[in-house]
């Protein structure tokens, strides 16, 4: 992560170099014609990276009973046999929990 003027006598002599991802990521560079520019541009790719949804791990807040039953709806299993399983855990789990 780096702005830094090249000094080729190019129409854009700043270089912002920066890795999103880390080192082992995908490398950005882009040329600008000002130092503001290029900082700027870092800052937002930086930014929109930490934004991002699926880079992070969040914590999965469903239900056990929740996740049961959409399994049990995904493959196609009549909606009886659901209520019988659910409340087998229901029992299974409040037992455990007494004990």
């Amino acid at each position: 992560m780096s702005v830094r003027n090249l000094k080729d006598r190019h129409k854009k002599p700043w270089l912002c170099e920066c890795y999103p991802q880390g080192r082992n990521g995908k490398r950005l560079r882009q040329r600008f014609a000002t130092k503001g520019e290029a900082t700027a541009f870092e800052r937002y790719t930086m930014n929109e990276v930490n934004d991002k949804p699926w880079l992070g791990d969040k914590p999965d807040t469903r239900k056990l009973s929740d996740l049961i039953e959409l399994w049990w709806q995904l493959h196609a299993k009549p909606s009886s046999q659901i209520n019988k399983i659910l409340t087998s855990y229901d029992l299974h789990f409040k037992c455990a929990l007494v004990s």
